[in-house]
């Protein structure tokens, strides 16, 4: 009896194709994974494969898959065999082509992906610089789980500086090359992509293969320079109100699927989100798909000043939390009247100044930084002592109210990647509720 069948995935994680015999197309086969003549894996071919059946014309199970089959290294992924049960014993797969794309190239519709529909609901556009130039172009671009390359190809002729996608499946890898000979393209896991900026990273109806998104999203966030978005699409179980996972049987397998305020409370934590829409319905898929596009997070200060005895303590001690505030006048005191700060260059200036005269007036006392020219030192030293790493800080004091120093701050900030806000009495309407609330949650800039 002849078995034929195609390897798709070759991963230390997963070795995985489809196997069928034309003979009894309805027969569920039995398979070993071998190295050296020697059996490390079994499996069978009982998951479904809906672009086998359909290019055979026939029902039934198709698809085969070792789990961590034991080939850590590159010589062992290329020297193994795969074997099928016949009635005459063990017997080498055949391996054929694998039946038809998964991408839709060209318009050809020979693909499981509707892929042109999928790129017009990406809705790339919207990550434009300047009009009327397309909006990859001159990016660096990541493509995971890139398929034949449809995507890869698309940042190619919009003129992205580079493109690099990346695949488990050495059969899509070889097909991207031939459509993208300008690219670049590697056979691994999109945990191996371990350095880089890229200016966006597709990341397409893929992830509900990984177990740890929240993980993986995270080491995504790490890989965007600067601005980058992460363009994700994935499917979400939209219905539901709360924070769950929910196990739903695929072609390929059984998948978690997170419900929408999973996906955007949690596993996209580290991310300003933007939700886009709805992606295209295909066949096959249990839940609908969604498209986001994600920016990593930056954390935001807030300056809160204007004039002595307006209650700026008060606004700031209103929407602060978890002692999230900084004050300038204390800053300001330990400058002046504090040996601790000795040895600064900028408390020796202010030393010479004062001759041991004590301060305590906090508005004299940033006057006085103003007149000796420190505006900048002091400005670096307060950013030094600032907690940054904390998502909202609250700076207050009187040294804000002069503009020279604010604008001195918010230049430092934003060479920190950090946002910086005012806050000032007639700057903002009444402090409402809902306000506060928006504070807390919302200033976490795109």
């Amino acid at each position: 009896m002849i078995i034929s069948g195609h390897i798709d995935v070759v991963s230390p994680e997963l070795v995985s194709g489809w196997a069928i015999a034309p003979s009894n197309p309805g027969m569920l086969l039995n398979l070993r994974l071998c190295l050296g003549g020697r059996e490390i894996s079994r499996s069978t071919t009982a998951t479904d494969r809906p672009d086998v059946a359909e290019h055979f014309g026939i029902t039934g199970h198709r698809k085969f898959g070792f789990l961590f089959p034991g080939l850590p290294d590159e010589q062992q992924r290329q020297s193994f065999e795969i074997e099928v049960l016949t009635q005459n014993g063990w017997q080498p797969l055949v391996k054929k082509s694998t039946p038809g794309r998964y991408q839709s190239i060209d318009g050809k519709g020979d693909g499981a992906s509707n892929s042109q529909n999928k790129l017009e609901a990406l809705r790339l556009s919207e990550l434009a610089t300047e009009q009327g130039i397309p909006p990859l172009r001159g990016k660096r671009i990541l493509d995971l789980g890139c398929n034949e390359g449809f995507f890869c190809r698309e940042a190619m002729s919009q003129g992205a500086a580079s493109v690099h996608g990346v695949d488990r499946s050495s059969h899509f890898i070889e097909a991207a090359r031939q459509l993208v000979p300008d690219a670049t393209f590697t056979n691994e896991s999109w945990w191996d992509v371990q350095s880089g900026q890229y200016d966006v990273i597709f990341f397409l109806s893929a992830i509900h293969y990984e177990d740890r998104q929240r993980e993986l999203l995270r080491h995504l966030s790490g890989l965007l320079a600067p601005g980058g978005t992460l363009v994700l699409e994935c499917g979400l179980w939209a219905s539901a109100p709360n924070q769950a996972w929910h196990v739903i049987q695929r072609h390929d397998g059984p998948m978690r699927y997170p419900t929408r305020s999973h996906l955007e409370n949690t596993l996209l934590a580290d991310f300003s989100i933007r939700y886009i829409g709805p992606s295209v319905a295909q066949s096959g898929d249990p839940v609908p798909r969604h498209v986001y596009h994600c920016r990593r997070k930056k954390n935001s200060v807030i300056l809160v000043h204007g004039d002595s005895g307006i209650g700026k303590t008060a606004i700031t001690r209103l929407i602060a939390h978890d002692n999230n505030s900084y004050s300038t006048d204390d800053l300001l005191h330990r400058l002046f009247n504090e040996q601790t700060m000795n040895g600064l260059p900028i408390r020796n200036a202010v030393v010479k100044k004062l001759q041991h005269a004590p301060r305590d007036s906090a508005e004299e006392m940033a006057t006085e930084i103003m007149e000796l020219g420190l505006v900048k030192e002091f400005c670096a030293l307060m950013v030094q002592e600032l907690p940054l790493d904390l998502e909202l800080v609250i700076v207050e004091g009187q040294a804000l109210s002069h503009p020279d120093i604010r604008m001195e701050l918010m230049d430092l900030l934003r060479l920190r990647g950090v946002s910086s806000w005012e806050l000032t009495q007639g700057g903002i309407p009444a402090l409402e509720p809902a306000i506060i609330e928006q504070v807390h949650t919302g200033l976490a800039a795109a």
